[in-house]
């Protein structure tokens, strides 16, 4: 069992006191969904504990069955770990075919967001802007006029280079791209143009801090995760229903 804990690398510390545990993405994901529960969907977690997985990748590929079968005889019977209620991934447009497959190999356990990455969620030019001058950008406040043409330019750039690899401009919607841009480095290339390249963009510290920014002041932003999630926890039979 402890080589076991070794291979998804978790601390028995960890769970201490855990009913039961979801499995998610990564640290940032471990960090902001208690926190879009808690602000957005307004339920307690309870006995549940959010943890993030070593690395998904094992979760995708040829290993995967194997891997799935670790958490569960790690958290089922009288096992180490209290039990898994479910897995929530990044999407990272993957085929449905693929999803599905997936879906199957965990036994129906596994879910996914339902845009590219988390990130896809704080594509938010209000709390970029806020973020943005509270680590001093630069000299002058940044607008959020400035971050909305910024962004604006990368998704016609995204839009022009789709259509010349042949797929329908009337198919790449707004909400197309927002579903499919891989946000997280559009966030990192944002940061270094309005920072000059002195703020590197971090998941773990502006992933948070965007995510606090947007459960205060726009929190329908993140309602999507927070109904995913909640669906999570209220189809398990480890968790109680919200009161």
């Amino acid at each position: 069992m402890r080589s076991l804990l070794d291979e998804v690398g978790v601390h028995l510390s960890d769970v201490f006191g855990s009913d039961n545990i979801l499995w998610v993405e990564g640290p940032t994901e471990e960090r902001c969904f208690p926190m879009i529960l808690r602000k957005v969907s307004q339920i307690p977690l309870r006995g549940t504990q959010i943890l993030a997985v070593k690395n998904t990748g094992d979760l995708e590929g040829k290993k995967s069955e194997i891997i799935f079968d670790i958490y569960d005889r790690l958290s089922g019977g009288k096992a180490l770990l209290p039990p898994a209620i479910g897995f929530v991934f990044d999407n990272e447009n993957k085929s449905d075919q693929n999803i599905t497959d997936l879906k199957k190999r965990s036994g129906d356990k596994l879910h996914f967001l339902g845009r590219c990455m988390y990130e896809n969620y704080l594509l938010v030019p209000e709390a970029i802007t806020a973020i943005a001058n509270q680590y001093n950008f630069r000299d002058g406040t940044i607008s959020v006029l400035e971050i909305e043409q910024w962004i604006s330019e990368q998704k016609q750039n995204w839009i022009a280079n789709k259509i010349r690899k042949g797929e329908k401009e009337e198919n790449l919607t707004d909400d197309y791209w927002l579903k499919k841009e891989h946000a997280a480095r559009l966030l990192e290339n944002l940061f270094k143009y309005f920072s000059g390249g002195k703020v590197i963009y971090r998941k773990t510290t502006h992933s948070v801090k965007l995510t606090e920014w947007i459960v205060k002041n726009k929190p329908e932003q993140l309602q999507d995760i927070a109904n995913l999630l909640q669906n999570v926890l209220e189809r398990s039979p480890e968790v109680n229903s919200p009161e």
